[in-house]
């Protein structure tokens, strides 16, 4: 039975790691790596830049090593990609009767730009913007593309540098603004204008744990210029709400999960420490005990839909205690209201349906015999967490993104799901038939031999991008 409530109440850092221990930093990325124990391939570079948190320390090396886990920790990203390349690339399905018909914007580990493509895959429009052009006195950025990318009406495009920042471009992709903090993951647009992102700061919450960063989660607004507006955090809004003790336990057996996972890559990479012992202290990620992946505005429809939500509220996937929480803003802070779990674990973007259910993308929820696919999207009920809708792909191979994935319900009952790993969209039916396919042609990795990690693809009506794209013609 899931649990609910329906209640209304800085240093320069060290050298970057020599390729041959590349798989033990992506083991212990436990944020961005797969809990199983399969090696990501490749990874970004921890920051070596401060953020401005600093800790008191009488010895100014702890000072340093402090700081340093702190930029590293809140910069956690994903590697650009993960699995071997396919030799089939592009659109490879494609049934015009049956699918939703649009464009598809999308963002690709293989580069910092976005692609708003037809079903056929042909170009229509590309946003490019590395990040060095943006900040150009960042030491931290060997390498950077767009996680999320959210369209504006003007042909605008917000995006995420994951862990590191956050950009507003124009229709040409020029800077129009930019927020030099530690963005990841999902960002959006109030009715107002106002943007709203997911953030994260690092710190040590003493009544949980005082010898050991944490990383809280945080929604951060901003105006329209790019100006922080205010700051609302998730440690908080859970420790005020009635799911505060619930909240302790699961956090405090997260972070053992974690601890017990780095002691297993101790063991397993033991003659890499040997030679290099700074190895494990490089990558003290351990803090990750939240890892939020999208935010979404509780609207009217949504509200009268699903009992215990209101409008006007945020709806916070919490990847690492497998949870859905609502969070009500209350002056300068929050509290969830609303929490959710089920059968899924380590899930991905989670969407409220007006009809009153939720979708979202099962990361870990469908392990089943003989079949090596463990990912799933689900939709579900929200008064008692049943599956009412699932599609977990087909034969033996079935659907995987151990991270990532990501889900969209389109307008003619389709679901958009997102392959993240494999670089794959698929739009599917009811019935689970595959009427639009798309394998990514971008590479990532040594010699090219991984297709480039699919962060996101979102299906686009024609016709609300119709008048900028006309005046740019």
């Amino acid at each position: 039975m899931p649990t609910q409530s329906l209640l209304k109440t800085t240093p320069p850092g060290r050298p970057a790691l020599r390729s041959r221990v590349a798989s033990l930093a992506a083991a212990v990325l436990v944020s961005c790596g797969d809990p199983s124990g399969a090696e990501v391939v490749e990874s970004l570079p921890a920051p070596q830049t401060p953020r401005g948190h600093w800790y008191a320390s009488e010895d100014a090396g702890e000072v340093d090593a402090q700081a340093e886990a702190v930029q590293a920790l809140e910069a956690i990203g994903y590697a650009s990609g993960m699995e071997e390349a396919a030799s089939r690339t592009g659109v490879l399905r494609y049934d015009a009767t049956r699918a939703q018909p649009g464009l598809n914007l999308y963002v690709s580990g293989h580069g910092a730009e976005a692609r708003l493509v037809e079903m056929d895959g042909t170009l229509v429009h590309r946003w490019e913007r590395a990040p060095l052009t943006i900040w150009p006195d960042r030491t931290d950025f060997d390498f950077g593309y767009f996680r999320k990318a959210r369209l504006l009406p003007d042909g605008g495009l917000l995006a995420i540098f994951e862990g590191k920042g956050l950009v507003c471009l124009d229709r040409d992709s020029n800077v129009r603004w930019a927020y030099d903090g530690p963005a990841h993951h999902d960002v959006g647009v109030l009715a107002d204008g106002t943007v709203f992102a997911l953030d994260r700061e690092a710190r040590v919450f003493d009544e949980l744990d005082p010898e050991r960063l944490l990383l809280d989660d945080r929604v951060t607004f901003l105006s329209q210029e790019g100006e922080v507006l205010r700051q609302v955090s998730l440690m908080g809004a859970l420790m005020r709400s009635p799911f505060a003790d619930l909240a302790r336990v699961r956090i405090r057996s997260k972070i053992d999960e974690i601890l017990a996972r780095r002691e297993t890559a101790r063991e397993r990479y033991a003659a890499e420490i040997a030679e290099d012992p700074t190895i494990l202290e490089r990558f003290r990620f351990e803090g990750d005990i939240f890892h939020s992946n999208s935010v979404r505005v509780v609207t009217e429809d949504v509200a009268a839909a699903i009992d215990g939500l209101e409008a006007g509220w945020l709806l916070l996937s919490v990847r690492e205690l497998n949870a859905l929480v609502a969070l009500e803003l209350e002056g300068e802070g929050a509290t969830v209201r609303w929490y959710l779990d089920g059968s899924w674990r380590l899930q991905h973007e989670a969407v409220p349906l007006p009809t009153g259910n939720m979708l979202l993308f099962d990361n870990h929820g469908a392990r089943r015999p003989g079949v090596r696919g463990r990912s799933r999207v689900i939709e579900v009920t929200p008064a008692d967490g049943t599956v009412t809708w699932e599609y977990a792909g087909a034969g033996a191979r079935g659907l995987s993104s151990p991270v990532g994935g990501s889900c969209q319900r389109l307008a003619n009952g389709n679901t958009l799901v997102i392959e993240s790993t494999a670089g794959r969209a698929l739009e599917v039916t009811r019935g689970g038939e595959i009427v639009w396919e798309f394998v990514s042609p971008h590479r990532a990795g040594e010699d090219n031999a991984l297709v480039a990690f699919l962060p996101d693809v979102v299906r686009v009506d024609p016709s609300t991008v119709a008048a900028w794209l006309q005046r740019r013609r």
